[in-house]
């Protein structure tokens, strides 16, 4: 989103020829779009990891500088960027992550934290890990849960239910 986007990102996004849109909605698009240089382009990421993993692998080994954009940290947004960056080290192609106003970051702001404020630690879970194994979280600092892969509905119930142990 516009507001988690850093200049760095932006300017990232400008020296690339083309651009993949990895669950961005209209708006956003848009937004990213009005940094693009002049001749680039914008792609929308649809279909199969592998399928957009391999278009984009395409144009890495035309030369061409390539970039991917996702609602959050493309690590923990989805599989995609993993599957692309272990192809770039395969290759020998260079890769860089940008950064982006963090989820984490966003949750201390949302909970009303002000700089000064010691909350002694953060957390954060994936929330496959959530239903799969015993966590143990602390009610008194902010957590975060990444969906790094949608969940099924057992997944979902038992992820719920650790969280209900501490946050009722």
């Amino acid at each position: 989103p516009e507001e988690h986007a850093t200049v760095e990102t932006l300017q990232a996004v400008g020296a690339c020829e083309a651009v993949f849109a990895a669950g961005l909605n209209g708006r956003q698009r848009k937004f990213l779009s009005r940094f693009l240089a002049q001749g680039a382009t914008l792609v929308s990421a649809r279909g199969s990891e592998d399928r957009v993993a391999r278009d984009l692998g395409k144009r890495l080994a035309r030369g061409h500088t390539v970039g991917l954009a996702t609602p959050a940290h493309p690590f923990y947004w989805n599989g995609l960027a993993g599957r692309i960056v272990g192809e770039c080290v395969k290759k020998g192609t260079p890769w860089q992550t940008f950064g982006a106003v963090s989820a984490m970051g966003l949750a201390i702001s949302k909970v009303g934290l002000t700089l000064g404020t010691d909350i002694f630690g953060l957390q954060s879970f994936d929330a496959a890990a959530l239903a799969s194994r015993p966590v143990v979280l602390n009610p008194e600092w902010p957590v975060v849960i990444y969906f790094y892969t949608p969940l099924a509905a057992g997944e979902r119930d038992r992820a719920v239910k650790a969280l209900e142990a501490f946050f009722p």
